[in-house]
């Protein structure tokens, strides 16, 4: 049987020919084809002849996804026993193998009808001159092809086929669906479609080495995941397939091999990964080195209905080298495959290099990040064969440009360039320090970004805070906390006291003896008290607004300052401006909401440990900006001015930032 080589595109019309056969193992789920999904294929195959085949001179082509096949004999297939036969085991893509066989049959059915109509229909064979499909648990497809052609004639002939097993069922819906299709087209339509089909459409295939394992373990890997076949495998068998090098090469394909792997686990590292990585980026990966192959063949968002783009501009360009060296010239396709690979490394080394230099680190993170239009291939030959200080001079007038456009009169909640100069800011807080090892962690910040994403949380509340009915009780428990450095506890598995609570006089005191009232309130609601010996007292009413209250006047978190102001003859509250926001995980942020200062304080410095947290927050509920601490239980305009002057030195060399209020 004539075989291709180990990975190769290979058109539909290659595989015309009954020398051609293929085997489904019963390890393999059965066909389960719809027909939605026949009718999204033969719409996608007309749109790509009408655009795109019809006005190419053939030279573009549809591309199905991976056929993985491995070669088999099986005993007894024939009618003379004991005899071996070679066949094609299918690993992967039985299920497009198969919805390619109906529509041929479809065709078949349909040219048959326009010479003969449809009275004989039952004389019909099966389509001639195609590949042949053996299933290990149903007849071969020679007899089922030519009794599915019944089943678009009366619905007793569907309902007869359609109840034989479930794959003949699905069988049955793909084959009456695409026959009512492609009937509906005009005879030159089908023709179109007949061509496009079996010049046009193209599969990948995949002819997996000795060393893969056996055919069932190699399905398993492609079904577990461990054999992904996406673009970077691809392109990695394509330039290791053995056929590329000669014996001599064998220490030169091994190095090769060898780099591979070790670029894939350092791509694989968190905060690597995080700095090359955009979160606007229009795809994801399993492979990272598939992200350095996608952007070496410019593969951008408008490629993202064309999974194999990056693998077949390789596998054309191998294809050309083919033509002009000769099919019979290793050394040329080893070479090939080195200058292909060298270009792979040349992009990782870059990286690298960008990777381990703090300045450069944090001003291209931003970059990728934020600036429009710049790509780490763009930075790649900005910067080529410059000194380092010319290397951090451009990059700084690229971030000066980015930031020049934003003005302070937009630096309020709710728009988008507070986020983003909180952004810089946090880089540059970093970028500062002295330790080589302090740096702004892009991965976590652009793992919250694609998640849950960034709040821009208010310091100070801007409104007053009204408790969740649902969790009054870990807010009484929170208050009691903050009062007395220790968390409430049950006594005899029910009544909460205060005793063990450190000793607590005046205002403290009563907050933390409501605080209990509030809890018990809450117990005895949920709980049949009827046995419960507890003193009349307890079980006063305690409105959770009331408690909240004698908190904020105790703490008095409402002499914190902040008025309003006039920006461009419209006022606003200061208490929306930056000097009053830090960037916070929403997820964190959400879990307590508009709370007031020193239990937002407390959370965020401990939630710290599990979740990542910009300095520049840690800075402001840590009063790091402030030169007069006076009071640590709420932020002050003050407080707020301070942290202002620092945001504004911190970002001078990039951005001029002023106050934005009108001038009285």
């Amino acid at each position: 049987m004539e075989l291709f080589d180990s990975l190769d595109l290979i058109p539909v019309s290659k595989l015309l020919s009954n020398k051609f056969r293929f085997f489904v193992p019963a390890y393999q789920r059965g066909y389960r084809w719809t027909a939605e999904q026949v009718e999204q294929l033969i719409d996608d195959l007309m749109e790509f002849y009408n655009y795109h085949y019809s006005t190419s001179a053939r030279s573009k082509f549809y591309c199905l996804q991976p056929l993985v096949v491995k070669l088999r004999k099986l005993e007894d297939v024939s009618e003379t026993k004991g005899e071996e036969d070679e066949y094609l085991e299918v690993i992967d893509g039985q299920q497009r193998l198969t919805t390619i066989l109906l529509l041929l049959q479809v065709l078949h059915l349909l040219k048959y009808e326009s010479f003969f109509g449809t009275n004989a229909v039952t004389q019909i064979n099966a389509v001639p001159d195609v590949f042949t499909i053996k299933y290990e648990t149903r007849p071969e497809s020679a007899v089922w092809l030519k009794e599915v052609n019944t089943v678009v004639y009366s619905e007793e002939a569907f309902d007869e086929f359609d109840q034989k097993n479930c794959d003949y069922s699905h069988f049955a819906e793909v084959f009456s669906t695409a026959y009512k299709r492609l009937k509906q087209l005009s005879e030159d339509s089908r023709n179109h479609f007949g061509e496009v089909l079996r010049e046009g459409t193209k599969f990948i295939w995949y002819y997996p080495t000795e060393i893969s394992g056996t055919n069932a373990e190699v399905f398993d890997s492609l079904n577990d995941g461990k054999i992904g076949l996406n673009n970077a495998e691809l392109v990695k068998a394509l330039l290791l397939q053995r056929s590329n090098w000669s014996d001599s090469d064998a220490s030169r394909l091994q190095l090769l091999a060898l780099q591979w792997n070790e670029m894939e686990t350092y791509l694989q590292q968190k905060e690597f990964w995080g700095f090359i990585y955009s979160s606007q980026h229009p795809y994801t990966y399993t492979s990272h080195i598939e992200y350095l192959l996608d952007l070496l063949q410019r593969k951008n968002g408008s490629y993202s209905e064309k999974h194999f783009y990056t693998f077949n501009r390789y596998l054309e360009d191998y294809r050309e080298m083919m033509k002009s060296e000769g099919k019979n010239n290793p050394s040329a396709r080893a070479a090939w495959a080195e200058k292909c690979w060298l270009e792979v490394k040349s992009l990782f080394d870059t990286l690298k290099e960008w990777y381990k230099d703090k300045k450069m680190y944090h001003r291209i993170g931003f970059i990728l990040e934020y600036v429009e239009g710049e790509t780490v291939l763009s930075l790649k030959d900005k910067l080529l064969n410059r000194k380092h200080t010319e290397r951090i001079s451009l990059l700084d007038d690229i971030i000066r440009t980015r930031l020049s456009r934003i003005r302070s009169q937009s630096l309020f909640h709710g728009k988008a360039e507070l986020s983003e100069i909180l952004f810089i800011y946090n880089i540059l807080l970093e970028d500062k320090r002295i330790a080589d090892n302090a740096r702004f962690s892009f991965a976590d910040y652009k793992g919250v970004r694609k998640n849950k994403g960034w709040d821009q949380e208010h310091v100070a509340s801007y409104t007053e805070y009204t408790p969740d009915p649902n969790k009054q009780a870990d807010l009484a428990k929170d208050i009691i906390e903050l009062l007395s450095g220790s968390r409430p506890q049950k006594t005899d598995g029910f009544i909460y006291e205060l005793a063990g609570i450190a000793p607590l006089e005046g205002e403290e005191k009563k907050i933390c003896e409501d605080a209990i009232k509030l809890l018990n309130r809450i117990e005895i609601s949920d709980t049949d008290m009827s046995s419960q010996n507890i003193d009349d007292n307890d079980s006063e009413t305690t409105d959770i607004e009331i408690l909240f209250s004698s908190v904020t006047d105790y703490f008095e978190t409402k002499k914190d300052n902040f008025g309003l102001q006039k920006v461009g003859g419209r006022e606003k509250e200061e208490k929306n401006f930056i000097w009053n926001f830090v960037l916070l995980n929403s997820a964190t942020n959400r879990s307590y909401g508009n709370h007031i200062y020193p239990v937002k304080r407390r959370r965020i410095l401990q939630d710290e440990f599990d979740v990542y947290t910009p300095v520049g927050t840690r800075n402001v509920f840590e009063k790091a900006y402030s030169k007069k601490i006076d009071q640590m239980f709420y932020w002050t305009k003050t407080d707020a001015i301070a942290y202002w002057e620092d945001i504004k030195n911190t970002l001078k060399p990039y951005v001029e930032l002023s106050l934005p209020f009108d001038k009285k």
